[in-house]
C-alpha cells in the first residue's frame, strides 16, 4: 500500500534485491546515481539477461524448463553495409518485414530525414541522425504506412551484434 509518500516496505526489499541481483552486476559495480538513462537502455536489450526460471506446462510433471527472457522493447534488428546504409528485418505482432533497407536520403533542408527505409521498393518510414545525453549516435525514426493506426516510433543503436531497432511508446516532439 502506498500512502503519504511512502512505499510498502516489502516492495521496496524487493526492488532493492533486483536491483543488487541485476543492475548492479551489469553496471560494474556503479552506485545507483552514477547508473545512466543510456545504461539502462543497454541492460533493457542486452541479450544475455538472466534467464527466468518458470515452470511450462509440459515441465510441470517434471523438471522445470528455463525460459529465456527476451527485451520487449526490441522490434528489429540491423547491420551496417560499407555504403553507411542499414540491412535488417523488423517484426511485431502486426508488422513483418524480412527484409528492411535504411537507405541515405538526399537532405534538402536541416529538417530532412537522414534515412529513407524500404521494403523492396515500398518506402515506409524515415530516420533521422541524433547524438544521446551520453554523446552516442542513434537513429530516430518514424515508421509509417496507411495500413498502420498510428506511425511507430523507435530509435536503431548500436548493440552487441550489430544494431537494434527500439521501439518507444510515447513520442516526444523535436
Amino acid at each position: 500500500m502506498i500512502t503519504q509518500g511512502e512505499c510498502n516496505e516489502a516492495y521496496v526489499d524487493g526492488k532493492e534485491a533486483a536491483l543488487r541481483r541485476r543492475l548492479m552486476p551489469f553496471s560494474g559495480g556503479r552506485a545507483v546515481n552514477e547508473i545512466s538513462a543510456g545504461l539502462i537502455q543497454k541492460y533493457r536489450i542486452h541479450p544475455l539477461n538472466p534467464p527466468v526460471n518458470r515452470p511450462t506446462k509440459a515441465g510441470a510433471k517434471g523438471a522445470a524448463k528455463t525460459r529465456r527472457r527476451s527485451p520487449m522493447a526490441v522490434i528489429g534488428t540491423f547491420h551496417k553495409d560499407q555504403n553507411g546504409n542499414y540491412a535488417g528485418a523488423i517484426k511485431t505482432l502486426t508488422l513483418d518485414v524480412k527484409s528492411a533497407q535504411m537507405r541515405a536520403a538526399d537532405k534538402d533542408n536541416d529538417k530532412a530525414p537522414d534515412f529513407r527505409l524500404f521494403s523492396g521498393q515500398t518506402e515506409f518510414g524515415a530516420a533521422w541522425k541524433k547524438t544521446s545525453r551520453e554523446h552516442r549516435e542513434y537513429l530516430s525514426v518514424k515508421l509509417d504506412d496507411p495500413s498502420f493506426p498510428a506511425a511507430i516510433y523507435a530509435s536503431l543503436v548500436e548493440a552487441d551484434n550489430g544494431y537494434a531497432l527500439i521501439w518507444s511508446r510515447n513520442r516526444i516532439a523535436d
